[in-house]
Parts: C-alpha cells; structure tokens; sequence
C-alpha cells in the first residue's frame, strides 16, 4: 500500500489539501522550521483535509503524518 503524503498546492497562499491512505487511526501535525506545532489533528482509517493556512507567516513548513507503523513527512511552501 502506498503511504506517501499527497499534499496540494504547494507552494500554496491561503489553504493546503493533505491526503493520506492507511488502515489505522492517526494524526497529522504541521510544525514551522523552529519546531513549533501550529496544527494538531488526530484521523481515523484515511484522510483527506482542507486545511487553511492563510494566518501562517511566509516560509517552509513540515506537514508530518503518525500512523500506527509509520512516520511520514513533507514540506510545503507558505507564500
């Protein structure tokens, strides 16, 4: 089974769309570069989010998805 992030638009102005498949619960977090957690989401089985991100300041973010067996991260530009 594929588990990679799928993560839209990137770079990206006011929103990104996250989709993520797996067969367990979850939980997606998007930190900024000095570490801080600035969303906290927990899913469950897939997920597939609008999320909005048009309060971020400009810059490079890490979207990171915790499975039950898995890590997976992506970055996404904030213009």
């Amino acid at each position: 089974q594929d588990r990679s992030i799928g993560l839209f638009p990137n770079p990206a102005t006011d929103h990104i769309i996250v989709n993520y498949s797996d067969a367990g619960n979850g939980s997606l977090r998007i930190f900024d570069l000095t570490g801080a957690v600035l969303v906290d989401v927990v899913f469950s089985n897939s997920l597939s989010s609008l999320i909005p991100i048009d309060g971020f300041a400009q810059g490079m973010y890490v979207v990171q998805i915790v499975s039950r067996d898995s890590v997976q991260s992506a970055t996404f530009v904030k213009q």
